[in-house]
């Protein structure tokens, strides 16, 4: 592939990175989502510091790379390992395109041991792999790339710091760690991995790791904080990475605010009556606070107090400056609305638990939640909501809903009903075309869901290019790639 056949999109992390110009899954997420759909995107450039050493197996077209490059700057080094010829030579276009000088891609698979391997790549570089694909609709060929082990990489380099090490490698990632004794021993490195392999999980690698006396987190994404992972739990069928910490690490994210408030001792209490003083102050708000006059004493009923206390640990959360303690009262207030919607369900209960749950990182439970709504939804027509609650986006937290409150309402679950159960829209099948263009028809479109109702339609063969729509027509923070989609 040539340069010329890719896009350049800008994303999130002030980085553009260079993608194949066919639908391949990492051109149409970030087409999507400026962004990348993984939570832990936002989370990797934040940990990091300027100066430190970072290494990605398995950087694919850059997503992380890139951005990570950018955060850690000039005084940093990031090596990027990428087998597939073309989609590394992306890579290093993408770097020189963004200036960054201390990004080295190395084109090798990494594995337990060095020398050479059949690699098997198809048209979307994300599933590329030392192993010929399980799935017999994938259609992929097998090259012959160099293989490299950390241990080695580490002595040809003379790493002698490593802050933080991504691994990505489609099911073999326990390889890349048997490749890395003496890396995780002696430069004890913050390790995110891939903990699935296809549709199932798969924790040998995690195992590994808690061998070597490393401990294990997981992100809870609406605060941007670690949480220790309980592995003896069924984990969220969304998961897909996970941390493993040294206790040298762990003491030290603790103090720089990354962990869980639990794990230091305690959390900030909450006032009682927080959260619905913070609703009041909320654009979203305005077209329902005629119907939310009375307290919890007032409006009795079940599991009303439950609630209560989880708009009010909520309202504390988001008060809280530091990202761990911002993890505690965010499962606090899921604890209390699981609590307030098992007493008594109704709808105001399962919109507060759809956007506590999804931000606490509980997603499949915030599918389940917002089954519930989907109904009321469909049809539009909503019961007499007198207890207040969280919109279920927090989008809808700024936008007006004096007179529009039966369409606000409407339109913030079915923007849930898009973003909750799927990973990117745009991969969600035909079937969702109809949610998509209702969206673009409400008083509350976005340029988001604009892309996504394109790139469906591009990919079921609806439509034959990307058009200009009046969303896409400026440059904006929501809207990064205006030039793709109107030229200019």
């Amino acid at each position: 592939m040539s340069i010329d056949e890719s896009y350049c999109i800008a994303i999130e992390g002030d980085v553009a990175v260079r993608v194949p110009r066919r639908l391949s899954i990492s051109t149409a997420v970030l087409l999507e989502q400026e962004r990348w759909f993984e939570a832990e995107f936002a989370f990797a450039r934040a940990y990091v510091r300027p100066g430190d050493v970072v290494v990605d197996v398995g950087a694919n077209l850059g997503v992380y790379a890139l951005s990570i490059a950018r955060a850690i700057g000039m005084s940093g080094a990031l090596h990027a390992y990428e087998p597939t010829p073309d989609t590394a030579a992306l890579l290093e276009a993408s770097a020189r395109d963004n200036g960054l000088s201390r990004l080295t891609v190395v084109r090798a698979a990494v594995s337990a041991r060095a020398g050479e391997a059949s690699f098997f790549v198809g048209d979307d570089t994300e599933l590329n792999s030392l192993d010929a694909p399980a799935d017999a609709s994938r259609q992929a060929s097998a090259i012959r790339v160099p293989m490299v082990t950390l241990d080695e990489e580490a002595s040809r380099l003379g790493w002698d710091r490593l802050a933080f090490l991504k691994v990505d490698a489609e099911g073999r990632e326990l390889d890349v760690l048997n490749g890395a004794e003496r890396v995780l021993r002696d430069l004890r490195p913050a390790v995110m991995f891939e903990v699935r392999a296809g549709d199932a999980f798969e924790f040998a690698a995690a195992e590994h790791l808690r061998s070597m006396g490393f401990e294990l987190f997981r992100l809870v994404p609406g605060a941007g904080a670690l949480v220790p992972f309980d592995h003896a739990a069924t984990p969220d069928s969304f998961l897909i990475n996970i941390f493993a910490l040294a206790p040298e690490t762990v003491r030290e994210a603790a103090e720089r605010g990354v962990l869980d408030a639990r794990v230091r001792g305690g959390a900030t209490p909450a006032t009682a009556g927080a959260g619905i003083a913070r609703l009041r102050t909320l654009p979203g708000s305005r077209g329902f606070l005629g119907r939310w006059r009375g307290g919890p004493g007032l409006l009795g009923g079940a599991g009303i107090r439950d609630h209560f206390r989880a708009l009010d640990r909520y309202a504390a959360a988001m008060a809280c400056p530091r990202p761990d303690e911002r993890a505690a009262g965010l499962l606090d207030a899921l604890s209390f609305v699981r609590d307030a919607s098992s007493e008594q369900p109704r709808p105001e209960r399962a919109l507060t638990h759809v956007r506590i749950a999804t931000e606490a990182g509980y997603r499949q439970e915030a599918v389940s939640a917002l089954d519930g709504l989907r109904p009321h939804a469909e049809e539009g027509v909503w019961p007499d909501l007198r207890e207040p609650f969280l919109a279920p986006i927090s989008r809808f937290d700024h936008l007006d809903s004096t007179n529009l409150a039966a369409d606000w309402l409407t339109a913030a679950v079915r923007e849930a009903m898009v973003r909750v159960p799927h990973i990117a829209a745009c991969y969600a099948g035909e079937s969702i075309l109809p949610l998509l263009e209702a969206l673009s028809r409400s008083p509350f479109p976005c340029a988001e869901l604009e892309r996504a109702r394109q790139l469906v339609r591009l990919i079921t063969g609806r439509q034959e290019s990307l058009h200009c729509h009046p969303l896409l027509a400026g440059a904006s923070a929501e809207n990064r790639n205006s030039a793709l989609w109107c030229g200019g």
